[in-house]
């Protein structure tokens, strides 16, 4: 089996890959592609766009119910909340347009979010297959210093890891065509 994703689903693929020895143990996984993945969630937290924000909350909400949001999001950037359910990315981040600030201020430092989104990161335990990121130097939806942190974290933790750097000036959507294609080559040689 090999695993597969990109931006979000590059974030999905790590995960699934480091979740399978346990959900999937009758597969054996060659190798895992994450295309531009969309980790690093501290990060997006603290300065990422108010609809990646958005999103990720309503994620955390959806895994704990518990979480009061009204802790961290102001009662306009709430009140936005259910764009989530009810559209795509383009339309989270149109319906959120126009709320500043987003979050109350010194909102992360308190509570669980910075423990949260530390653990919502995939790559700090070791996994036994093989991994290649593949980034673009021109994304600039899901930029490419947070696949830098990911390779450092995954390595750390014993991972083999290789990322590659699209130099060609594709930006996030585009550089998944020849992302997907350097993958597509290097799984062949994994089956092999």
């Amino acid at each position: 089996l090999g695993i597969a994703g990109y931006s979000q689903g590059g974030h999905g693929a790590l995960w699934a890959n480091q979740l399978a020895p346990t959900w999937t143990p009758e597969y054996h996984v060659v190798g895992t592609f994450a295309g531009a993945p969309a980790t690093e969630m501290q990060v997006i937290l603290r300065g990422g766009p108010a609809g990646f924000v958005i999103m990720f909350l309503a994620g955390l909400k959806a895994a704990h119910p518990e979480l009061d949001l009204s802790t961290y999001l102001t009662p306009a950037a709430l009140a936005k909340l259910g764009a989530v359910d009810t559209g795509c990315a383009g339309d989270v981040f149109s319906a959120i347009s126009g709320v500043d600030p987003v979050s109350v201020p010194g909102a992360i430092e308190k509570g669980p979010w910075i423990e949260l989104a530390d653990a919502d990161d995939p790559g700090a335990v070791k996994t036994d297959d093989p991994i290649l990121i593949i980034h673009s130097e021109a994304d600039g939806t899901v930029p490419i210093v947070l696949s830098q942190f990911l390779m450092t974290r995954m390595c750390k933790a014993g991972n083999v890891v290789e990322r590659r750097v699209l130099h060609d000036g594709d930006d996030h959507g585009r550089a998944a065509v020849p992302a997907y294609a350097q993958a597509v080559t290097w799984f062949q040689g994994r089956f092999s």
